[in-house]
């Protein structure tokens, strides 16, 4: 199930982020929502090497 959910992000970044969104032909939404979900994975697996190192 989504939610919706309010942010408050700088200008002159948004403005970025929409020029990148459109260069990939995604709407804002779904390019912020990759970012995270891929930054979310990138943790998850940083935590496993490390507690195989461990």
């Amino acid at each position: 199930m989504k939610k919706n959910f309010t942010f408050k992000f700088d200008t002159d970044m948004m403005e970025k982020v929409r020029v990148q969104a459109k260069k990939e032909n995604r709407s804002l939404t779904n390019f912020i929502e990759t970012l995270l979900i891929n930054h979310m994975v990138d943790l998850s697996e940083n935590q496993d090497c490390r507690k195989r190192a461990d």
